[in-house]
C-alpha cells in the first residue's frame, strides 16, 4: 500500500494510526486487534471523532486531522488491521458512517 496521507490520532482514545491510500482508501491501524472486530465505523464531522461499534457499544477512538476527515467522507467502507496476538495481521472490512450525512 503506497501512502498518501498518513494521520495519528490526534487526541486521547485508543491508539490507532488511520492511513489513506493512493486510491483513497482509508484504513485504522489498531493496537488492540478487538478493535477490527467492529461492526461499523462512525465519523462525526462536528467535532472530527471517530467512534467504533463494538457489542452494541460505542467506543471513541480519536479525534482526526480536517484531511483525514475528508479522506474518510470519500469512502463507504473502512480497512481495520492489527497485529494478531499469536501472529500475522487481522484484516477487516467495516461499514463507514457519517454522522450527519443522509
Amino acid at each position: 500500500m503506497t501512502l498518501s496521507y498518513q494521520s495519528e490520532n490526534l487526541s486521547e482514545g485508543v491508539r490507532s494510526c488511520f492511513v489513506e491510500n493512493n486510491a483513497g482508501a482509508v484504513a485504522i491501524a489498531f493496537d488492540d486487534p478487538a478493535y477490527t472486530l467492529c461492526e461499523t465505523v462512525i465519523f462525526d464531522e462536528k467535532d472530527m471523532s471517530v467512534h467504533v461499534v463494538l457489542h452494541q457499544t460505542s467506543f471513541f477512538i480519536s479525534e482526526i486531522s480536517p484531511e483525514m476527515g475528508e479522506a474518510l467522507k470519500r469512502n463507504e467502507e473502512v480497512l481495520l488491521t492489527a497485529v494478531h496476538y499469536e501472529g500475522g495481521t487481522l484484516d477487516m472490512v467495516a461499514p463507514l458512517s457519517v454522522a450527519g450525512r443522509a
